[in-house]
């Protein structure tokens, strides 16, 4: 057997073995120092004593998932790339919503509660009648914006005229 072709043979498999390391220690070490941030949407509802429910709130919680604090300047819902209007502050009783901006460690959170029908009005003044996809976001100190996932919505049902 030829020593000197399975010492190279070694040596190169050592060699890729340090790289691959390296490579996925560069990665590790990049992807700690970006700001993350965790864009989610819940439905919560008011309960009263007597047991029935109230109306339906979205909750849009910005959760920074980084080691990195980020600075949450805006809340809100986008359509098409679009801004939807902003909504009333503090709709949800006992629940105030997180001051903007606000600076979040890591785990950090901040939220939006939204009243469905205040979504559903702002959808139909800008002329969405069917269900319509919107997606909660929210933008950061540096103009960074951060998306949760599609959310599908039905104006028409959730409008303060079609509980009336």
């Amino acid at each position: 057997m030829n020593w000197d072709a399975a010492k190279d043979a070694a040596l190169l498999a050592l060699g890729l073995y340090g790289a691959g390391l390296s490579s996925l220690n560069w990665w590790n070490a990049s992807q700690r120092d970006k700001r993350r941030v965790l864009v989610r949407v819940n439905t919560v509802f008011t309960t009263y004593t007597n047991g029935s429910i109230g109306a339906p709130f979205a909750r849009v919680e910005a959760v920074n998932v980084g080691h990195r604090e980020v600075t949450i300047a805006s809340i809100s819902f986008e359509i098409d790339g679009k801004h939807l209007v902003p909504f009333t502050r503090d709709a949800f009783p006992a629940m105030p919503d997180t001051s903007l901006p606000a600076a979040l460690k890591d785990g950090g959170t901040a939220h939006l509660i939204m009243a469905y029908a205040d979504i559903a009005q702002a959808l139909l003044d800008i002329g969405q009648r069917t269900k319509t996809i919107i997606i909660p976001f929210c933008r950061d100190s540096i103009g960074t914006t951060y998306r949760g996932d599609d959310w599908e919505f039905d104006p028409t049902a959730f409008s303060a005229s079609a509980r009336q």
